[in-house]
């Protein structure tokens, strides 16, 4: 498997992960998170897996996609619940400081 094929296959698992626990939640739309709902699906994702597994092989690339609807005009996202969520609770914030100190000139170690 060369390496793009490796990260749409991780793009891809991500993205039915977050699905899926949004279907399973019953209260939260894929597109349209709240920071709360941010904050419980990263707290089993830490409970599921190593938190540094969690930040890289998940928790990042849903993120990024936030980030990207933010920057996109076709999407009327003002928000990002991701960022909101690690100024307000304890295992996003725990994520996100993980992220932040394995950033080295803009792409995650």
């Amino acid at each position: 498997m060369n390496r793009r094929s490796s990260s749409e296959s991780k793009r891809r698992r991500s993205e039915r992960a977050w699905e899926s626990w949004c279907d399973f939640t019953a209260d939260n739309n894929p597109v349209l998170a709240t920071p709360a709902a941010v904050e419980r699906w990263t707290e089993s994702l830490i409970d599921e897996y190593q938190t540094s597994y969690a930040l890289k092989g998940y928790w990042a690339i849903i993120e990024r996609f936030y980030t990207w609807m933010m920057m996109h005009v076709d999407y009327p996202h003002t928000y990002q619940p991701f960022w909101m969520a690690a100024t307000e609770y304890e295992a996003t914030k725990k994520i996100w400081d993980l992220k932040l100190s394995r950033v080295r000139g803009g792409k995650l170690e």
